[in-house]
């Protein structure tokens, strides 16, 4: 957080640990943080200074969309083809469908974002990557 400037700096450096309370006991800082916690105060932003709850506020109602459509799909999706799978038990459609759900299941959800982020972004150039706001822009 101080840079290559002042990192090497003893006196910013414990300036610094002051003012984020780690120069404070750890069963100290943990009570702190509990009582902002109980108060809805989750600290700043070490970017911009900006409240973590407002972040956590503009983000809340995408967020929430797309829980809501993804159970919804898996919902659609899903139980229907998991009744078919045990109407006709142990056929072929049983096996493929078996097989499907355990390989998505098992499946790392950051790999496959990361493949779907390949696919919709470069591959069939549907949306740009997104990028972070607080993203480093290279020259």
């Amino acid at each position: 957080m101080l840079g290559t400037e002042r990192g090497g700096d003893a006196a910013a450096v414990a300036e610094m640990r002051h003012t984020l309370g780690l120069d404070q006991p750890l069963i100290k800082q943990y009570t702190n943080w509990l009582a902002g916690f109980a108060r809805w105060d989750l600290g700043q932003s070490l970017f911009d200074k900006t409240p973590v709850k407002t972040f956590i506020a503009q983000r809340s109602p995408n967020t929430i969309e797309l829980a809501v459509v993804s159970i919804l799909l898996a919902s659609v999706i899903g139980i229907p083809l998991g009744i078919a799978a045990a109407l006709k038990r142990q056929s072929l459609l049983d096996l493929a469908l078996s097989s499907v759900a355990a390989v998505g299941v098992s499946f790392p959800v950051y790999v496959l974002g990361a493949f779907l982020i390949l696919l919709f972004s470069f591959k069939l150039q549907w949306r740009p990557p997104a990028a972070s706001q607080h993203s480093v822009k290279i020259p």
